[in-house]
């Protein structure tokens, strides 16, 4: 079975796929973000500094921005959108693996909610490295499942993860390795139009994103 396609949108504008690696030769890249704007407040030395100070948010916040190693910025391209709603019996990673092919959507990310009469999530241990299994063998409501497509040594590679709520309202979450869709399951998908490409990463043996 097949999702239907209830919506599709397109927009098109430039694309630029960008990665930025943190600067490590600069040593203000290692003060504490909060220290630095105290240092940039002192070094006020002229009356019209003052009015400097209305800027000092956006200035914090760009600060915080760089604490973080790597950011990859996607802008534009053939972007699209669909709305997707899965059959009753649908194996919703088999179902939207097969989506993406048919459409070419390299690089792109979606979220969705509804329902699954069984599941398969898991957890990474940091110490196997290995993923250890948790069967869902019950009816439980989608909460929210979100992840992205890419590219993994030339094939399409999904990577999601899902909170699912039980009767009587408890949940249960972790890596999705599988669900079967009952009785529907509606999915908003957006392709950036670019590639999205995962290598794996020598320390953990997984598949991250790489550019």
């Amino acid at each position: 079975m097949a999702a239907r396609v209830l919506h599709e949108n397109s927009t098109r504008s430039d694309v630029a796929l960008e990665q930025h690696d943190k600067e490590r030769d600069d040593p203000d890249d290692h003060d504490d973000p909060a220290e630095r704007l105290r240092k940039h407040g002192d070094e006020k030395t002229h009356p019209a500094d003052d009015n400097r100070e209305s800027d000092e948010e956006g200035f914090h916040a760009q600060e915080m921005l760089q604490v973080a190693r790597r950011m990859i910025t996607i802008t534009g391209g053939n972007v699209r959108t669909f709305l997707l709603v899965f059959d009753k019996g649908d194996d919703v990673l088999a179902t939207l693996r097969r989506f993406a092919d048919e459409h070419a959507i390299r690089g792109g990310f979606f979220t969705a909610l509804g329902a699954f009469r069984s599941a398969t999530i898991a957890y990474w241990n940091a110490e196997t490295k290995e993923y250890e299994r948790i069967e869902v063998a019950e009816q439980v409501e989608v909460i929210s499942m979100t992840g992205d497509v890419a590219v993994s040594n030339g094939e399409t590679k999904l990577h999601a993860h899902v909170t699912l709520g039980r009767r009587g309202g408890a949940t249960i979450g972790g890596h999705l390795l599988g669900g079967i869709v009952y009785p529907t399951l509606e999915m908003h998908v957006t392709d950036f139009g670019t590639d999205i490409v995962r290598s794996t990463d020598a320390e953990t043996g997984l598949p991250l994103i790489s550019r």
